[in-house]
């Protein structure tokens, strides 16, 4: 560290704020996003995850109802292929945690 503070373009360097923006401008900027209301594409798409959100409730609603013989699997045979593909899954997202 120097003992006293060279001005950034004595030093080369780019300065990372432009336009003059001080911390209160950053603050504005950042602080913003959550302080102004929010625009109508963020309405729009917060209305269709609700609809999504609502069919998956739905759908989870009606396979416990009516069972998992709903996917068609009407033979114990049959679930060989959910456990695997289950297995499968699990076993890809443990690995990418770990990589």
């Amino acid at each position: 560290m120097s003992d006293h503070d060279l001005p950034i373009l004595e030093l080369g360097e780019e300065p990372l704020i432009l336009d003059g923006l001080g911390y209160s401008g950053i603050t504005e900027m950042v602080a913003g996003v959550t302080e102004n209301k929010a625009p109508r594409g963020w309405w729009i798409g917060f209305l269709l995850a609700g609809a999504f959100m609502t069919t998956f409730l739905g759908m989870a609603g009606y396979l416990i109802v009516t069972g998992i013989g709903a996917w068609g699997n009407n033979s114990p045979v049959f679930w060989a292929w959910d456990i695997t593909n289950f297995v499968w899954w699990v076993g890809i997202g443990h690995a990418g945690t770990l990589i």
